[in-house]
């Protein structure tokens, strides 16, 4: 019996010891490729194994999401929005994993990139800042904005489209444009 253990204990060691050597070489023939690639002028994801390889785990990432989740936010039709039951499960979901709700309009035209936001600023009196619109800067100068958020006791940070604010901002900045009421798309004060 000693002796199986004994020999049993030397395979383990020279498994170890190949497993390193083996760990050295993949790390050389990487560090040789990169090098090469970067000599070439190409990255080393330009092949079509790595692309290949991306695609598949790709696929595998949204294979295990719902049927209406992305990795990055939860998308609903509008007919799904529609159905409380489901826009519920989508919002808890997405509160959850700290991501959005996007409602997918399939009749609507394609969007050709973010747009302007219509809202001249919010105030973010927890954090001490007051985003204002670049809109709004441009229209009525920098130093007046640095008044008003002097008076709010804050701290000026400028935007172009909301995709440039804080998740929690980003929220508020929905709220306001869901009023639709123009007198509540100059502030965000709630």
């Amino acid at each position: 019996m000693p002796n199986i253990e004994q020999r049993l204990a030397e395979l383990e060691a020279e498994n170890t010891k190949l497993k390193s050597d083996l760990d050295r070489v993949t790390q050389n023939r990487d560090s040789i490729l990169k090098e090469k690639r970067a000599l070439e002028g190409r990255s080393i994801n330009d092949s079509p194994a790595m692309r290949a390889a991306d695609a598949y785990l790709a696929r595998q990432r949204q294979a295990a999401l719902p049927s209406f989740q992305t990795a990055t936010d939860v998308i609903l039709s509008r007919e799904e929005a529609r159905n409380p039951a489901t826009y519920r499960e989508a919002s808890e979901r997405a509160k959850r994993l700290g991501v959005r709700v996007l409602i997918r309009d399939d009749n609507a035209p394609a969007q050709q990139g973010p747009t302007a936001s219509p809202v001249k600023y919010l105030h973010d009196a927890d954090a001490g800042v007051l985003y204002a619109n670049k809109a709004l800067v441009e229209r009525v100068g920098v130093h007046r904005l640095q008044e008003i958020a002097a008076e709010k006791k804050a701290r000026l940070n400028v935007f172009k489209t909301v995709n440039d604010l804080p998740a929690h901002m980003r929220a508020k900045h929905a709220r306001i444009i869901d009023a639709r009421d123009p007198d509540t798309l100059v502030e965000g004060d709630e």
